[in-house]
Order: C-alpha cells, then structure tokens, then sequence
C-alpha cells in the first residue's frame, strides 16, 4: 500500500478494513489450493464473508481517493448495499458459530501456530 501513496501523495489509511483484507485473503487462498473432498461452510459464515466484501469496496473507495481518481457510482452503490444479516429459523435449537473452535470452513484449516 506504500506505492498507493507514492503514486498519490496523499495519505491512505485502511486499517479499520486490515481484518476483512486479511481474512478474505487467506480465504481465497486457501480455497485456491486446497482440493477438499467436501466442503463446509456455514451460512453464519458466508453472512461474515459478504460483510467483509463491503470493506473491500471501501478500500477501492481509499485507493481512488489517495490517486486523484473519481469514485464510480457503482462503487458507492456497492460500498451503501445493507450488510447481510443471518437469521436462523429457529435459534433455540442451534448452537451459536464459534469461529474459533473449528466450525463449519474452520474445519477444513489448519490449525494456527
């Protein structure tokens, strides 16, 4: 991102989306190199995912600010859509994601450290 302000000039601060970079990434990654016989992903975490897509935008927002360039208006319809909100039939009977124990994709990765 030093090349951003290299090339602008202007300052470019993204660390309020660094979480959601850095997530979708290792996402990405991961599935790019992994050939699983199945695949599990909760719809909790798909919710999460789609979230962190609208920090995506906001960065693109950031870059074309920091360079002097005019942001689309689809690229502001983008950044505005409402975030996603998953809502379970019944929450009584499920047991809340945890993200950290190995649920759903989290199952799939190996573990940190």
């Amino acid at each position: 991102m030093k090349s951003i302000y290299q090339i602008g000039g202007r300052p470019f601060n993204i660390e309020a989306e660094q979480h959601s970079i850095e997530s979708l990434r290792v996402l990405r990654n991961h599935l790019m190199h992994f050939d699983p016989p199945s695949l599990v992903i909760t719809l909790e975490e798909v919710t999460i995912w789609f979230n962190q897509i609208i920090d995506i935008g906001k960065v693109l927002i950031k870059m074309r600010q920091a360079l002097g360039i005019e942001v689309s208006e689809i690229l502001l319809n983008f950044v505005l859509q409402e975030e996603a909100i998953f809502i379970a039939p019944d929450s009584s009977a499920r047991k809340p994601l945890q993200l950290d124990s190995g649920d759903g994709y989290q199952s799939l990765v190996w573990p940190k450290g």
